[in-house]
């Protein structure tokens, strides 16, 4: 599969044309969440780089990689950019397991990050303007799935036993150096993962 080369800006990777079909459609969204406080949660400057480059790789990367996985094709994939992706397909079960591989790889590859997608309602291509009310219902959608999410902290409870990271305040996952002869510090999963 062929890959946009990264930019920075949004990448279309086809211009959204409904053409006439028999087809009942519907709009996928993934969006990262809190990007600010995921990048800048650490003053290390290599935190901060690698959170940025996680954020750009869900768009950009996990989503066209999760699309191929599904058996999706290409033309699934109408917009991505960093942190966000814009798909088009034809089930509510297609979009789901899109979602569910990129939110789950979220949860193994960058802890912290907050990964959100949704499938929006079923369209019909050849009704006038119903693809532009389907995506905003999906946008709509989004705002109510995020709004309903408990936030990190009920998630990453800290207790008095807890060694905590000495950058995010979260519980610590193991210990990290960073060399020279600085001893090794107490280090969370989410900032392992931006090392």
């Amino acid at each position: 599969a062929r890959r946009p080369v990264p930019t920075g800006r949004p990448t279309i990777r086809r211009q959204v044309i409904m053409q006439p079909s028999s087809r009942r459609r519907r709009w996928v969204l993934i969006e990262t969440g809190g990007n600010q406080r995921y990048i800048f949660g650490s003053s290390r400057l290599r935190h901060v780089v690698g959170a940025s480059q996680l954020v750009h790789e869900v768009g950009t990367g996990w989503v066209p990689e999760a699309v191929d996985a599904c058996g999706l094709s290409d033309d699934t994939v109408v917009m991505t950019a960093s942190g966000k992706a814009l798909l088009l397909v034809d089930s509510r079960e297609a979009g789901t397991a899109v979602v569910r591989k990129v939110t789950r790889r979220a949860l193994e590859e960058a802890p912290g990050l907050r990964v959100t997608g949704v499938v929006g309602p079923e369209f019909d291509p050849q009704a006038p303007l119903e693809h532009e009310r389907a995506r905003a219902e999906t946008y709509g959608q989004m705002s109510l799935v995020r709004a309903a999410r408990p936030p990190l902290q009920n998630r990453d409870r800290v207790f008095p036993w807890h060694e905590l990271c000495r950058y995010s305040g979260q519980p610590a996952a193991r210990r990290e150096r960073y060399g020279g002869d600085e001893p090794p510090v107490p280090t969370a999963a989410a900032m392992l993962a931006r090392s």
